[in-house]
């Protein structure tokens, strides 16, 4: 028969820790309560892929199923729950820009191949530039960008990797970069009640603002959160 350990002091949570729990809860409670989720799917708990179509007023494309995919559900399961996703939306407004054209270099691998070639340019680029170009707009930026790679690079565009769509963001990011985190930007209106409320006062603090921003800051979340 098996005797039942005791827990030791050092199984127990630290004070940091208990600490790092509790503001973690009061953050997931925080970013819930600027859901709007449950005007966008009727307050269901988990989504899948059809109802984030509809929900969000996607049509059905390669673009779409990659970011279902890639960026809401990696695990590759039928739906995902309603907080993760939250989430997910929440790491992704608090990037950097390089952590943005990261996404965006991700979106454009359709495949995961670690580049990116050319009918996947086509693909997603004709896809986000809907809007604003025309097909046969899209693909004539395509050809002037096509050609602006083999002018820096001698050789075809047929596999860019991370490091060279970065740069070939830095001139063509009208094309590239802006339409595909339009994608992202159009959830995260409907996803969240303010989408910006992320933005610390704190940014923008003048010097001595700080301690009291941020005492007041601490003071209103306690409240909203009781």
């Amino acid at each position: 028969m098996c005797r039942m350990g005791h827990a030791s002091d050092s199984d127990s949570p630290s004070e940091e820790e208990e600490e790092a729990a509790d503001e973690g809860e009061l953050e997931s409670r925080a970013l819930m309560k600027n859901s709007a989720m449950k005007k966008v799917f009727g307050g269901a708990d988990e989504i899948n892929y059809r109802e984030f179509l509809k929900g969000f007023q996607f049509d059905d494309t390669a673009l779409t199923q990659k970011v279902w995919t890639s960026i809401f559900n990696e695990n590759k399961g039928d739906t995902v729950e309603v907080e993760e996703f939250m989430q997910i939306l929440d790491r992704y407004r608090r990037m950097s820009y390089d952590g943005r054209m990261q996404w965006c270099f991700k979106v454009y691998d359709l495949d995961d191949s670690g580049s990116i070639d050319k009918k996947e340019f086509v693909t997603v680029i004709v896809d986000t530039n809907f809007n604003s170009r025309s097909s046969k707009q899209a693909k004539g930026m395509i050809s002037k960008l096509s050609k602006a790679y083999e002018s820096k690079y001698k050789r075809k565009m047929d596999a860019v990797t991370a490091v060279e769509f970065k740069e070939l963001a830095k001139t063509h990011g009208s094309l590239l970069v802006y339409p595909a985190m339009g994608v992202l930007e159009h959830i995260m209106a409907a996803a969240f009640l303010n989408p910006d409320d992320h933005i610390d006062p704190l940014d923008f603090a003048r010097p001595g603002q700080g301690g009291a921003l941020l005492r007041q800051r601490k003071e209103t979340r306690a409240k909203e959160l009781r």
